[in-house]
């Protein structure tokens, strides 16, 4: 306006800090333009407020200020059009001039009206004690839908309620009711250019419990999809983790059961997945290499039973057998060390596999010897069954392994395998600090005795008549009634020779013969059994079980034993 105009123009020729109060609105040149004698009187009619727009009226003031209401020409090229209005002035920094604007009352009417919460909420600003300045329009309900009755008894109850308030905390109240009801709230305005207003609110309660309905739904939507976004993630993130946690599950499971072939690594992008994946590939590789040094029977019952491997032993029926290479001293001397260890664990990878085929434990390797056990550290019903099917298995192992040697002109390996199947005590020995799982007890001495008898009687294999009892389905020679050493009570022993089903009538019948030359020979009918073993030597002329049981027979003819004589021998090599 052309008094905020004057007052700058002032403010800039005076250099002082000013804001001017527009009291009158002015033409292009700056002069105050006089309303008529009947404006004047129409203005003074409708506003209180307003004042005479003289030269006067202008106040320099070194602050930021609003002016009081009055009245100003809305649109400076019609005299006609005047409104309610306020001029507000701020000095620009150091001294450098003034800035100035007109408003109308309209103006902030429609400036408030774009803040309103609801479409039929009403707002209203003002100063304390309930000076209303401007507020919005209302809705008419004969002309416009949605227009909700109460409105103006809202508005009535809010200018009250502006009154009351005295500018401190924020004041509420309630008016109406049904489609009628309304919230009401008055609350301090931030300080602008000097002054303090007012700012207060009428809103529909039915409105805002549609709005809060509507963000309800809103918010539930979201919600859903947030969720269902939620799920799929966590979906994925389960299969990226469950699939290689499945496969180490698997893994271990295999490896619970001591089946190391899966040698595959689970890969995985997940940090502490793939270091349990190098974790359950070091337990596997450790427990493979655990499994070279002791039995798989053994492993496995640590594994079900940890608890138990303490220092502790259990008398129980089990089966034992020695083997030992014939003549292994001269061997060793005729090869160089590296050629007989290579030779040595050939020999073994031989016999081992008929040894875990039927269950058997390697207790031990004891140089060119092999201990292993057939019913423990896991019982077995039918361990003498097993250790006799073995040791058969194991003999024709190394006929294949010694026609390899005799192809590559290389000394044939014989070896003398013995068994015996008896009450012993099975559990670890040792100390605490080590620990040998193995068995003790006598019957284990009588099977290493008779692995040494082996080859006093030129045969492969001999077992005790406790182990030929409980192996049904095999068919077995009686080879003698030995006393061995360290035991005075004499021991019968038997060549296992196979199946039963295996021999034909006429492997049957030759041994047949061979019982009866035996019963002939303890009973002293010493021709009877002479001529049935030169007659079975016949067919063997190789046997070297045949020639020294002739020879036993030509000794005791020439010296006859005494009364006490029932056929038991002596051994020789124990």
């Amino acid at each position: 306006g052309g008094a905020v105009s004057r007052l700058m123009g002032q403010s800039c020729l005076q250099k002082e800090t000013a804001v001017a109060v527009m009291v009158a609105p002015c033409d292009w040149r700056g002069q105050p333009i006089m309303p008529s004698a009947s404006e004047n009187q129409t203005m003074t009619e409708s506003s209180q407020t307003s004042t005479s727009p003289t030269s006067a009226d202008v106040v320099i003031k070194p602050k930021r200020s609003w002016s009081q209401a009055f009245k100003v020409y809305a649109q400076p090229t019609s005299l006609r059009m005047l409104a309610l209005g306020f001029s507000a002035g701020l000095p620009l920094p150091d001294g450098a001039g003034a800035f100035g604007f007109d408003i109308t009352i309209e103006q902030v009417s429609a400036l408030i009206a774009g803040y309103k919460i609801t479409p039929n909420s009403v707002i209203m600003v003002g100063s304390l004690h309930g000076n209303v300045f401007a507020q919005t329009r209302a809705c008419a309900p004969a002309t416009e839908r949605n227009c909700l009755p109460g409105g103006g008894a809202a508005r009535l109850a809010l200018t009250n309620l502006m009154r009351e308030y005295e500018g401190k905390q924020r004041l509420q109240g309630r008016i109406g009711q049904g489609d009628g009801e309304y919230e009401l709230f008055v609350e301090n305005m931030p300080e602008m250019l000097g002054r303090s207003f007012v700012v207060a609110a009428a809103v529909p309660v039915a409105e805002l419990s549609a709005d809060s309905r509507a963000l309800f739904a809103k918010s539930t939507i979201a919600a859903a999809i947030a969720v269902g976004v939620a799920v799929l993630a966590a979906l994925a993130g389960s299969l990226v983790l469950s699939r290689p946690l499945t496969r180490i599950a698997a893994k271990t499971e295999r490896i619970r059961h001591l089946d190391f072939g899966d040698r595959a690594p689970v890969r995985s992008r997940i940090a502490e997945v793939a270091r349990l994946s190098e974790s359950v590939e070091r337990m596997r590789d450790g427990l493979e290499t655990f499994g070279h040094y002791v039995s798989r029977g053994l492993v496995e019952q640590i594994m079900r039973s940890p608890e138990r491997t303490g220092l502790r032993g259990a008398r129980r029926e089990v089966t034992v057998m020695f083997t030992d290479i014939e003549g292994f001293s001269r061997i060793a001397e005729q090869l160089r060390p590296e050629v007989l260890t290579r030779r040595l664990s050939h020999y073994f990878e031989t016999l081992a596999p008929a040894i875990a085929d039927n269950r058997g434990t390697i207790d031990k390797y004891i140089g060119d010897s092999v201990m292993a056990v057939f019913g423990a550290p896991l019982p077995q019903a039918d361990h003498a069954l097993r250790a006799v099917r073995a040791a058969l298995s194991m003999h024709r192992s190394l006929d294949e392994l010694n026609r390899g040697l005799t192809e590559r002109g290389q000394p044939r390996i014989e070896f003398g395998i013995g068994i015996n199947s008896a009450a012993v005590v099975v559990g670890n020995m040792g100390s605490t600090r080590r620990l040998n799982y193995t068995v003790i007890g006598d019957g284990v001495n009588i099977a290493a005795r008779v692995e040494k008898l082996t080859r006093e009687y030129d045969v492969p294999i001999l077992v005790t008549a406790s182990t030929q009892a409980e192996a049904p389905g095999f068919l077995f020679r009686e080879i003698d009634r030995v006393r061995v050493r360290g035991r005075d009570e004499p021991i019968r022993i038997y060549e296992p020779l196979g199946e039963t089903s295996a021999f034909g009538e006429e492997g049957l019948q030759r041994l047949e013969r061979w019982h009866d030359a035996l019963r002939r020979y303890r009973s002293r009918d010493w021709s009877g059994a002479d001529a049935i073993l030169a007659s079975l030597q016949e067919g063997e002329p190789n046997s070297a079980l045949y020639a020294s049981y002739r020879a036993r027979i030509e000794t005791l003819r020439l010296a006859p034993p005494g009364a006490s004589w029932d056929g038991t021998s002596n051994s020789a090599s124990n």
